[in-house]
């Protein structure tokens, strides 16, 4: 079966929504109830939107570490 197409097995059971309390909310590109954690859309493959890309820390910091570090090293080289 190709995306959108509707199992049983594709939507929150009765018995699911009752056990987790029935925190669901709708895809915003096709109104399937998914749960809340949900990264995305199980339906059409929308991303949702509550789901954030990780990142790292800023480059200053990236670049303040790394002069530490080579600042140590460098120092306990020659002391």
């Amino acid at each position: 079966m190709g995306r959108g197409s509707t199992r049983p097995d594709e939507c929150p059971s009765a018995e699911d929504v009752a056990r987790f309390g029935g925190d669901t909310l709708p895809c915003p590109e096709c109104g399937t109830h998914l749960y809340d954690e949900a990264e995305f859309c199980h339906s059409c493959g929308h991303v949702m939107p509550h789901v954030k890309e990780a990142k790292g820390p800023p480059v200053y910091v990236v670049v303040l570490v790394g002069l530490l570090v080579v600042g140590l090293v460098v120092g306990g080289l020659f002391f």
